[in-house]
């Protein structure tokens, strides 16, 4: 089992019985992009935005019901209620108390 740039590793890596040779290419790589994710960091900008989150309406009990069966199919056979609409780049967040 070899690696080809997964691991952005500089030195050889032994993990469970596989060499990951080192790869100083994806080393630099990570390492710029990387600096560059916190560059602005100190002024308080992020140059990476966060999912919006979809909060989804009731509890853990609903989440069985209407939460898997949304992230699964994509699509809801009863009429589409507006937390129901098909997912795309959200988080979809229940309450659990």
């Amino acid at each position: 089992m070899t690696s080809h740039g997964i691991f952005p590793s500089g030195v050889e890596i032994q993990y469970q019985g596989v060499t990951i040779p080192a790869n100083p290419e994806a080393r630099d790589f990570a390492t710029q992009f990387y600096n560059y994710l916190g560059s602005e960091a100190p002024l308080g900008k992020v140059n990476l935005q966060a999912n919006p989150v979809r909060l989804m309406p009731g509890r853990l009990e609903n989440i069985a019901s209407e939460g898997i069966p949304l992230l699964g199919s994509k699509q809801v056979n009863e009429p589409p209620k507006d937390h129901m609409r098909p997912i795309s780049g959200e988080k979809v967040v229940y309450t659990v108390v």
